[in-house]
């Protein structure tokens, strides 16, 4: 067989999806002709299309050092050079493919996508919009025009753009599937639902549809529905991780702890691609490489507990210590550097440290056994009656509060209400949970009261603005700095009558020390705030105010307004707002 024949055979079997048989036979072609180009080319292709990254990049080089003005070979090297993260290289790779052949329309869509991922929303439309100009009938260069309306916030246009690509291809799963990931964005879970049904019907193994239709019933607030999907899809995918992931944050949600801290253990496995609407905890893996503590007693043994996530969570976790604390001889905790005086003034016995990127060889030595502080609850909370919701585990600096007690008493008589109003990293989360202060304005103008600034990040414009516009002061000092230092924000919390916020760090660290708070919950809330309920299993201080249909903070605005106004007779400290 020769060359020419070897290589026919090879694209069939490319073709035919027999990738490793193909690549056998590209490996000998350039065996015996080192400068096949094209030889070069494919085998970088099958490489890329079975994730080796580097081995592609490698040989399609290696095609173009051999050939260099082929405008499809500098296109798939941007491909597999956007897939590895280097998206200005890509860029550059695509515009090469293109200045040497601009009717490689599949680069102008390439690009395009490059340049969404970018964030240069107008260039990638641009691209997108010449390429519809050439072939008016490319249902893919309207579904990513919809991608990138979507991006820019243009909810109608990108809407527009998926039923085009819809129009022109009917069976375009992908299409129904983003389509339906905006209804999502939109909180239109009926037209969110049914673009994922559809989506499912052209192509039944849809991972992303299964995912994010189970995201749409629990954002509706159809539990069952949900995890009928979610055991659907599982079915079919048992090795999803976004899947069990999702499915162990509503179980979680339900109360069925089993389940839910067994596959809440996945938060560590890897997630290459983000199928998922909702963006989960980031977590970071502090293992140092000791055995996995199980459960039971280790009386004679170190223990190391590490935190992993965020400062919010890490103070909800760290109720876990004192359960922990008899189970061991010596228990080693590694946490958020902000949270070590806290910690250490709270749990006596405790060796609390700062969280390093390197646990120090004296620590390291000293420990037999290790956990993730989230991972423990797998072996402490089987049901709900389990969680000990102490009045209080954390405790202020003593002086602080005194100061702070001070300093409040000189705002004069009336009550003291700390407000946080935005939270959430993600930009899904922030829409769901943030609210503007304009819808403050019912509890905002209420008399007697004073509002205190518990809002991280910088706020002075917003403040600035209320006070110009409505005449309201929003008091808020310069040690109040919460993503900095905890101790000032500890001692403050501990002295007002009452915090009112959006789910933030700011109710764990409030919760936490045993101040009463109320927290204004969106309708379809984060696990930890199971589904309906005003009281949580995390904090006995704390009240959960929840939406009743999606998007209705004027709703909770004016109750919370109502219990502030029957609950307090008279304008003093409140020792106990629960009926």
């Amino acid at each position: 067989m020769n060359t020419k024949q070897l290589l026919m055979q090879a694209l069939t079997q490319h073709r035919a999806g027999q990738l490793a048989q193909a690549q056998s036979a590209y490996r000998v072609i350039v065996q015996q002709q080192p400068r096949h180009a094209e030889a070069w080319h494919l085998l970088g292709v099958s490489h890329h299309q079975l994730g080796d990254l580097h081995e592609a990049e490698r040989c399609i080089r290696k095609a173009l050092a051999y050939q260099p003005g082929v405008a499809l070979y500098y296109n798939n090297l941007a491909n597999v050079v956007h897939d590895a993260k280097r998206i200005d290289e890509a860029i550059a790779l695509y515009e090469k493919a293109l200045a040497l052949d601009p009717q490689q329309y599949e680069v102008y869509n390439d690009l395009a996508v490059a340049l969404k991922n970018k964030g240069e929303y107008a260039r990638a439309c641009a691209y997108l919009q010449r390429l519809i100009a050439k072939v008016p009938t490319h249902a893919v260069a309207y579904n990513n025009l919809g991608n990138t309306q979507r991006a820019m916030g243009h909810a109608e246009q990108a809407i527009a753009a998926y039923r085009t690509a819809l129009v022109l291809q009917p069976t375009y799963a992908d299409a129904y599937c983003n389509l339906g990931s905006l209804f999502l964005d939109e909180q239109h879970y009926a037209a969110a639902i049914d673009a994922f049904t559809h989506a499912l019907q052209q192509q039944p193994s849809h991972l992303g549809a299964w995912l994010n239709q189970g995201i749409a019933w629990e954002q509706s607030g159809q539990w069952q529905q949900a995890r009928a999907c979610y055991d659907a899809a599982l079915a079919q995918h048992p090795d999803a991780i976004p899947l069990r992931l999702n499915r162990a944050y509503l179980a979680l949600r339900l109360g069925d702890f089993a389940l839910g801290w067994r596959d809440y253990e996945l938060r560590f496995s890897p997630l290459p691609q983000r199928v998922s609407h909702w963006c989960r905890e980031s977590v970071v893996d502090h293992s140092i490489g000791k055995p996995r503590w199980q459960g039971t007693a280790i009386d004679d043994a170190c223990l190391y507990v590490y935190a992993e996530q965020g400062i919010g969570d890490e103070i909800m976790f760290a109720q876990n210590l004192a359960l922990l604390l008899p189970k061991a001889k010596q228990l080693i905790v590694a946490t958020d550097p902000r949270l070590v005086p806290l910690l250490s003034r709270a749990f006596m016995g405790v060796q609390v440290i700062a969280q390093q990127q390197e646990l120090p060889p004296h620590y390291r030595q000293q420990i037999d056994y290790e956990i993730a502080l989230a991972s423990s609850c797998q072996y402490l909370y089987q049901q709900r009656d389990d969680f000990p919701r102490p009045t209080r585990y954390l405790f202020a600096d003593p002086l602080l509060q005194q100061y702070w007690r001070e300093r409040l008493a000189q705002l004069g008589p009336g009550l003291t209400i700390g407000i946080a109003w935005r939270g959430g990293k993600a930009q899904t989360d922030r829409l769901l949970r943030s609210t503007r202060l304009q819808d403050w304005l019912p509890l905002l103008r209420l008399p007697q009261c004073h509002f205190i600034n518990l809002q991280y990040g910088d706020t002075r414009q917003e403040l600035q603005a209320l006070h110009s516009e409505q005449g309201i002061v929003v008091h808020q000092w310069d040690e109040i700095a919460p993503l900095r230092e905890l101790e000032h924000s500890a001692a403050l919390l501990t002295q007002l009558d009452l915090v009112i916020s959006v789910d933030n760090s700011t109710v764990h660290l409030s919760g936490s020390l045993g101040v009463t708070t109320w927290v204004l919950l969106p309708f379809y809330s984060d696990w930890r705030w199971s589904t309906h309920g005003e009281d949580s299993h995390w904090y006995a201080s704390v009240r959960l105010v929840r939406q009743s249909h999606p998007g209705d903070w004027s709703g909770v605005f004016a109750h919370v307004k109502q219990q502030i106004t029957q609950r307090f007779g008279v304008f003093g400290r409140i020792t106990d707002i629960r009926t």
